[in-house]
C-alpha cells in the first residue's frame, strides 16, 4: 500500500516530466491520505496562436487502484471533460469487482498539503439533465465567467453566495424551501477553467446534508 504525502506553496506546482502544474487551491479538507492508488496529469500547454491545449499523462493508470487526477487548473472544461469521460468509462469497463475510488487534487493553503476530493459517481452530459422525482429540484448554471444562476436568475447582489464554505447559499436555498428535500443540479459553460469549475463543486458538496444533495450528474453546455 502506499501514501502520497506531499509539501505545497500557496500556489503548489507539481513537476511533471519537466513540465509544472498548477493545482487548484481550497481551504477546506475532503480527504487528506489516499491509499492504493496510481496517478495521472493533465498538464496545460499552448499552441504556437496561443490556445490552450492538453497533454494528458495516462499511462500509469491501473484498473483495480484508486485513481487521483492532477489537472492543471488553467485547462477548459472543453478539453478535460472527454478526457475524464474517455478514462472513467475505460476504468468501468475494465473492473469486474469493487470500483475504485477517483479523486481531484488540490492544494490546501491553510494545511499547506496536496489533497484530495473524490469525485467516482461524477458523470457529465451535454444536455439538461432529468430532475429527481423526490425531491425539489433547484439548477445552478456557471457561465465562462464563473457568475452562476439560480433557476435562471442572477444573484449579482449577493457576491457571497459561492464563498468557500458554501453558507450563505445553502440558507438562501433552504428559506427558499424550507422543510424539503432538495437536488442541486449543475450546469458549467465548456470555457470555464478547471480551477473554478472543481472549486465550485468542492464549495457545493460541502454544503450537502439531510436537506441538500448535489446531483451526480453534471452538464456541459
Amino acid at each position: 500500500m502506499k501514501k502520497i504525502l506531499l509539501l505545497c506553496t500557496s500556489f503548489l506546482l507539481f513537476n511533471c516530466a519537466k513540465k509544472e502544474i498548477l493545482l487548484p487551491q481550497f481551504e477546506q479538507t475532503f480527504s487528506k491520505e489516499v491509499t492504493d492508488f496510481t496517478e495521472t496529469s493533465f498538464l496545460y500547454e499552448e499552441s504556437k496562436d496561443g490556445v490552450p491545449e492538453i497533454d494528458v499523462q495516462k499511462n500509469a493508470l491501473v484498473s483495480n487502484t484508486a485513481w487521483l487526477f492532477s489537472i492543471d487548473k488553467r485547462l477548459p472544461l472543453k478539453l478535460v471533460v472527454p478526457e475524464l469521460q474517455m478514462l472513467q468509462e475505460k476504468k468501468l469497463k475494465k473492473v469486474e469487482d469493487v470500483l475504485k475510488p477517483n479523486f481531484f487534487v488540490y492544494s490546501n493553503p491553510v494545511q499547506e498539503a496536496v489533497e484530495y476530493c473524490e469525485f467516482t459517481e461524477v458523470s457529465f452530459e451535454k444536455k439538461t439533465v432529468e430532475m429527481a422525482s423526490n425531491a425539489v429540484g433547484v439548477q445552478l448554471q456557471f457561465n465562462r465567467d464563473n457568475q452562476f444562476k439560480v433557476n435562471g436568475l442572477t444573484f449579482d447582489e449577493f457576491p457571497n453566495y459561492l464563498d468557500q464554505s458554501g453558507l450563505e447559499l445553502a440558507a438562501f436555498i433552504k428559506q427558499k424551501f424550507p422543510n424539503q428535500k432538495i437536488e442541486l443540479f449543475l450546469s458549467f459553460d465548456e470555457n470555464l477553467s478547471f480551477g473554478d469549475y472543481v472549486k465550485d463543486y468542492m464549495c457545493l458538496k460541502k454544503i450537502e446534508d439531510s436537506t441538500i444533495k448535489v446531483s451526480n450528474l453534471q452538464v456541459i453546455y
